[in-house]
């Protein structure tokens, strides 16, 4: 490893990383700025069967397989089978620590317990993914003295089935096997098991993420918001019901949920937030609500079995990659308010026909790219902007129809408006000729 002039390691060789085995020498007294990274990489790619600490090391030490940094109290790194240490040394358990350990052990008054993850007291922080997709832990108990818990910090752990706070812990309860912060009655993380009950009023950021044996939870009318990422990656989910209206829908909330078929979603949240229903590929049938004004950055890429959808009239933006690679969309439905269509919308897509409302003005680069199946399209005459690309790779486009074919210029030069009024040349200007360059109104 390399350790700066200030004593602190600055980086890991490939050996280090790729190795079972590693030394912290006797020199090292901290972590650079930009270490975490590496200790990732240590920490989850190849758990290190034995952490050694060079003697005289006025910082590090090690206890019961723990590397421990005595002056922040914090567990830097774990081995495999390594036990948190329960004599009160540790306040901190550090970002990555156990990442990808199938086996954790525990301690309860000297008796070892096999899959139960019992946080000794004396912790106050959980930091980000601390026990990512540590899978064999069953059950967790969280001590009085616990203050924060990082979200992921328990990312990937599904096998858990029974979440337990002890009765003084001033920030967490515990309630339908959901850990909940008390002040916002938020639920910061949730298992297979888990029973949201009415009065909890938020699902908060990964509070379910990469729980792949979840496969139906009912969501009470008492949420009123689901932050980001909440269920993302529940490759097991089927089931979901929502409430009646949300105030906030987050970012990534069912990314990956690649066996959801069908959802509806409540009234109240004004977009359809990025990469919302990204990768769920069994995706059929969503009802997008009347209030919804935007459908934001790959809010339904890659959602290979939706075959249709009616975009309502409060929409006045898609987004960027909105239905990005939607081999099978064969029906859209845009309604007037509609006012722009950003990059690669619909690239991929199965449709033979759209219809573009009155209300559009723009279309952004590579909207319809790889369009095969679409034959004909009319530009209305509120459209002022055709992105580079828009229609190429199109093959089956043989009419396009300007409504004004008036003033158009593409790479600064002007198209006829005579020849724009014939819509077999209009089609080969947009699928191949000048497909290259932006369109813009003059």
């Amino acid at each position: 490893m390399r350790v700066d002039k200030e004593g602190r390691i600055v980086n890991f060789n490939k050996k280090e990383q790729l190795g079972r085995r590693i030394v912290i020498p006797k020199k090292a007294v901290g972590f650079g700025d930009n270490i975490m990274g590496s200790v990732l990489r240590l920490a989850a790619f190849d758990p290190k069967e034995k952490i050694e600490v060079e003697e005289g090391n006025p910082v590090f030490y090690m206890k019961d397989g723990c590397l421990i940094d005595r002056n922040t109290k914090t567990l830097v790194l774990a081995e495999i089978g390594a036990a948190i240490p329960a004599d009160g040394s540790i306040e901190h358990i550090g970002e990555y620590a156990f990442c990808h350990r199938a086996k954790i052990d525990s301690f309860y008054h000297g008796v070892k317990i096999d899959h139960l993850l019992i946080i000794p007291d004396g912790v106050k922080t959980i930091g980000f993914s601390a026990f990512d997709d540590c899978t064999g832990i069953f059950g967790l108990v969280i001590p009085e003295s616990v203050e924060q818990i990082a979200p992921t910090a328990f990312n990937g752990c599904d096998g858990l089935e029974c979440i337990a706070v002890k009765k003084g812990n001033p920030k967490y309860f515990a309630d339908g096997d959901c850990m909940i912060e008390r002040e916002t009655k938020t639920v910061i993380l949730g298992c297979k098991a888990s029973k949201i009950l009415e009065g909890v009023a938020a699902i908060g950021e990964s509070a379910f993420s990469e729980i792949e044996t979840l496969e139906s939870i009912v969501v009470p009318n008492s949420v009123k918001r689901i932050e980001n990422g909440a269920f993302e990656y529940c490759t097991a989910l089927k089931q979901i019901t929502l409430p009646e209206k949300v105030d906030s829908l987050g970012s990534d909330v069912f990314r990956g949920c690649t066996s959801l078929e069908s959802i509806a979603l409540p009234m109240g949240a004004d977009c359809i937030d990025m990469y919302l229903f990204k990768e769920c590929g069994m995706l059929k049938e969503v009802a997008i609500p009347e209030n919804v004004t935007s459908i934001e950055l790959g809010a339904f890429e890659d959602c290979y079995s939706l075959e249709e959808i009616e975009i309502p009239a409060s929409v006045e933006y898609l987004g960027q990659w909105a239905f990005y690679n939607c081999k099978n969309l064969k029906k859209v439905t845009l309604k007037e308010g509609l006012k722009a269509i950003y990059e690669e919308v619909f690239a991929g897509c199965a449709f033979e026909e759209l219809v573009l409302p009155q209300s559009l003005e723009e279309i952004g680069d590579g909207v319809f790219l790889s369009c095969a199946h679409l034959n004909e399209i009319v530009i209305p005459k509120n459209v002022n902007k055709i992105g580079e690309g828009a229609f190429k790779v199109c093959a089956s486009l043989k009419s396009v129809v300007f409504e004004d074919p008036c003033g158009w210029i593409y790479n600064g030069r002007p198209l006829k408006e005579e020849e724009l009024r014939d819509p077999e040349t209009a089609a080969e200007f947009l699928r191949h000729k000048y497909c290259s360059f932006e369109w813009k109104k003059g």
